[in-house]
């Protein structure tokens, strides 16, 4: 009898939450936390706003108009760094626009560690057979998987820019599928 119940929740249980993954980074705390107040200074830009998106863009390369998810939130980590006189070196981010190339080089660099949201770790999404996703910043940890984010490219109501949403780090966004979560040891 409990073969048969464990056959069953095997195969009942959705196979995207079994192959879910996060990998922590190095990084500065100093430069962790100062790029989420430069982060939280982004709340309200709009997607009109195309000064400052094309400074987002710029920190990783890219003109306007190109998706800003991944680019929003290396501008973050960038500006800080420049702030504090710190290298480009010190952060642990790729300098990419591309949400699901920023995942895949981050956690190249990046230790395995157990599947739990923290402040400031960065959730991934990814289109299915597509190179698009999406990035999000954790602010705060709820239970049961839920936490609110910083998001940059993302629509709230009737206002599409950088807004803090309620996700899960366990569903999917849309028809997006959780690719993991890159998150940063303190050092």
């Amino acid at each position: 009898m409990l073969k048969i119940i464990f056959i069953l929740i095997l195969f009942t249980f959705p196979q995207h939450i079994t192959a879910l993954v996060k990998y922590k980074l190095m990084c500065n705390s100093k430069l962790l936390d100062s790029s989420r107040v430069i982060a939280y200074q982004q709340l309200g830009i709009s997607n009109r706003d195309s000064a400052i998106i094309k400074k987002y863009l710029k920190s990783v390369g890219l003109k306007f108009p190109n998706p800003y998810c991944a680019a929003g939130q290396y501008y973050c980590f960038w500006m800080a760094s420049n702030r504090m006189n710190y290298s480009l070196d010190s952060i642990p981010l790729e300098p990419t626009g591309s949400a699901q190339n920023m995942f895949h080089k981050s956690k190249t660099k990046g230790l395995i560690t157990k599947y739990l949201a923290e402040n400031d770790d960065l959730i991934f999404w990814r289109y299915p057979k597509s190179w698009k996703g999406h990035v999000e910043r954790v602010l705060e940890t709820k239970t049961a998987g839920w936490v609110l984010t910083i998001g940059f490219n993302t629509k709230k109501g009737n206002f599409e820019g950088v807004n803090i949403l309620k996700r899960n780090i366990y569903h999917p966004l849309q028809r997006m599928q959780v690719l993991g979560i890159i998150g940063f040891e303190r050092n």
